[in-house]
């Protein structure tokens, strides 16, 4: 993707996707922006991400659309997984940048999957219900390790 700066007419930057997308993700860390989402249901303004209790697709998804790595945000997990594949996230293996699933876990609002991105060490990065912004956290979310994987080949140190 090139940009155009308009400080220097004429000149192009070349956006670093890999760099831009890890740091991105983190500086989002602690933010307040996905704490309600309003859809109308059977006639019925409601928040469905229960202020931020249920916001991990919304904040990966939107984090993804930014960088046309998805074709829409999502409020659903199953539904984000869905378009990552259709969008050309692959399975495989922990990388800067990847896209982890966690399994289902019984929470307050009843059983969900988590998702969010793995940033290195053994750190991710993901909306967190326990504080409902994104936050770093260790690979192992609530005692679990990730049942699925994704990368993209846009997201690689070299793009």
């Amino acid at each position: 993707m090139a940009l155009m700066m308009p400080e220097e007419p004429g000149s192009i930057v070349r956006l670093q996707s890999f760099l831009s997308f890890l740091w991105g993700s983190t500086e989002n860390s602690g933010t307040a922006i996905f704490r309600h989402f309003y859809m109308l249901q059977n006639s019925q303004i409601v928040d469905v991400i229960n202020d931020g209790q249920l916001a991990c697709a919304l904040c990966a998804s939107t984090h993804a659309v930014v960088f046309q790595l998805l074709r829409q945000i999502h409020t659903c997990v199953k539904d984000l997984e869905d378009d990552a594949r259709a969008s050309g996230w692959v399975a495989g293996t922990l990388r800067p940048g990847a896209m982890v699933f966690w399994p289902e876990r019984a929470t307050q609002s009843g059983k969900h999957r988590h998702v969010g991105y793995y940033h290195s060490f053994g750190r991710c990065i993901s909306h967190l219900d326990t504080i409902r912004a994104p936050g770093v956290h260790r690979l192992s979310y609530h005692g679990n390790l990730p049942e699925l994987v994704l990368v993209h080949e846009k997201l690689t140190d070299s793009a």
